[in-house]
């Protein structure tokens, strides 16, 4: 599989990408304790006469605390994919993959990944997320690559 291809990199993919970066990989499934903590704190309010009321303060508290984490995070995320694209100067972006590897190759420099580095592809519904040690490091357009290559992609990560 030798795949070559360009796109450009806009604000408006770059905000799409890193909406479906933290919600497709970094939270995934991890807002079910949000959710935990704020039942446990509404099931210690309701049963306040035998439960102290300060456990559900904490619970709710917890889930607050959760709440505000992810969304100064997922503002961050945000924030730094705009400043990227704002900082190129040319927003093309060469895109080269192989058996061996995935090179990408933009105006800031080249990112080259070797299959065997890559743990995990995740596919959301406009990107295709290559994940590095439990951390989202590329991230491209879904409708540059056909099925076939996706799954592709997906059995040369598991390699």
């Amino acid at each position: 599989m030798n795949i070559r291809s360009h796109y450009q990199l806009t604000p408006a993919f770059q905000k799409q990408a890193a909406h479906e970066m933290f919600f497709d990989v970094i939270l995934r499934r991890k807002w079910m304790g949000v959710v935990g903590f704020g039942i446990a704190g509404c099931i210690c309010l309701a049963m306040t006469p035998t439960v102290p009321w300060v456990f559900s303060l904490v619970f709710l508290g917890l889930a607050l605390y959760l709440l505000f984490v992810w969304g100064r995070g997922y503002w961050m995320l945000q924030k730094q994919a705009l400043i990227l694209v704002q900082s190129l100067k040319d927003p093309e972006v060469s895109l080269e993959v192989d058996e061996k590897r995935l090179r990408v190759v933009m105006d800031g420099g080249v990112r080259e990944i070797t299959w065997s580095e890559v743990d995990e592809v995740v596919e959301s519904k406009r990107c295709l997320i290559l994940v590095v040690g439990k951390q989202p490091t590329v991230c491209l357009p879904l409708d540059l690559f056909s099925t076939d290559e996706v799954d592709e992609f997906d059995r040369l990560a598991r390699l």
